[in-house]
């Protein structure tokens, strides 16, 4: 059994005045030269819009492909598509800390206390489904491939999943001709699920309203920096070995940021995607709470994302984090409340 410790209140007088972020627009491409800080609205509670229909679903998936095909719209050999179940997205169900540890000590898994399917328009910095009853673990959500074994914890399989982005029948057509036919047969299933991007959408029009080009690809990456109050007089100093991730939908990387603070997801991406920090390693696991845990959510977006964190409990997460990570602690679950 993992050892839970509650760290000492020291830990809050390196929280500081919230401050106010700026954000710079840049043209698409190019690194943003100022930061995005956190501020007061960035924590608490996370929350969701209404839930929409599912892109992704291979009925969904169909029937983009069927309007593509029957407007003239896909300048490719639309058989080269094999719409089946490539993924499954699932709903872990821990029933006690046992389930729980189990889930959280597999790291095959790329795991979410919240849904993957509903769009975030708070980022917060932790979220509890409201139908949990007292004491019982978060739900963890997931997106794994069909054939995936699975740990002996209880599931819900939400939406069985045909991700062309994905497809390992399709890897051998990245960059060719057909890479813009899976653009856009995903556009589409995002159109006729009300979910499709507009910005992303004008962002690509000339001036008499034609789509000019598909996105570019893009590889996600960045920096994450916090504010030293104590040694380093209030300076911005890189935070390494930070869990940084990026996704869109069901489509996620992860990485660990370096000695400078620097990640890159090392995948390409076609859209916008949501990038967040989850304050967890092999080695230690900071929580809000007994079963919450930490998070930042940092903004949907085609850029690099460029963090200082200079507030609040983030703040205080990024210093337990750098402590645990100068003693090389090999505590798992370390909380802060």
């Amino acid at each position: 059994m993992k050892l839970q410790i509650k760290l000492l209140f020291f830990f809050c007088l390196i929280i500081v005045s919230c401050r106010k972020d700026r954000i710079e627009e840049l043209k698409s491409g190019i690194l943003n030269p100022k930061s995005i800080q956190t501020e007061e609205g960035s924590e608490g509670l996370m929350e969701f819009a209404a839930p929409t229909a599912n892109p992704y679903t291979l009925s969904n998936m169909q029937l983009a492909l069927n309007e593509l095909y029957a407007h003239h719209q896909l300048d490719c050999d639309t058989s080269i598509f094999n719409i089946r179940v490539t993924h499954k997205y699932i709903k872990f169900i821990p029933a006690d800390s046992s389930d729980y540890e189990e889930l959280i000590d597999d790291t095959t898994l790329i795991l979410f206390d919240y849904p993957l399917h509903r769009k975030i328009t708070k980022g917060g910095t932790y979220y509890r489904d409201p139908s949990l009853e007292e004491g019982q673990p978060n739900f963890q959500w997931t997106c794994v491939p069909a054939n995936k074994e699975l740990p002996s914890v209880p599931y819900e399989i939400l939406s069985d999943l045909y991700l062309p982005e994905e497809d390992p029948e399709l890897t051998g057509y990245d960059g060719s001709d057909f890479d813009d036919c899976i653009t856009l047969l995903i556009d589409e299933a995002l159109k006729l699920t009300d979910n499709y991007d507009t910005i992303d959408h004008h962002n690509n029009m000339t001036d008499g309203g034609e789509i000019s080009s598909l996105p570019a690809k893009w590889t996600p990456s960045g920096t994450i920096r916090c504010q030293d109050n104590i040694v380093g007089g209030g300076s911005r100093i890189p935070l390494p070995g930070v869990k940084a991730r990026a996704n869109h939908w069901f489509e996620t990387r992860e990485c660990l940021t370096d000695a400078s603070g620097n990640f890159n997801v090392l995948h390409k991406f076609r859209k916008n995607v949501n990038y967040s920090i989850k304050w967890e390693r092999a080695d230690f696991d900071i929580r809000s709470g007994n079963w919450g845990q930490a998070y930042f959510n940092g903004p949907e977006n085609k850029r690099a994302w460029n963090l200082d964190i200079i507030s609040g409990i983030s703040l205080t997460y990024s210093a337990v984090h750098r402590a645990l990570l100068f003693t090389k602690c090999r505590v798992k679950k370390t909380t802060y409340e």
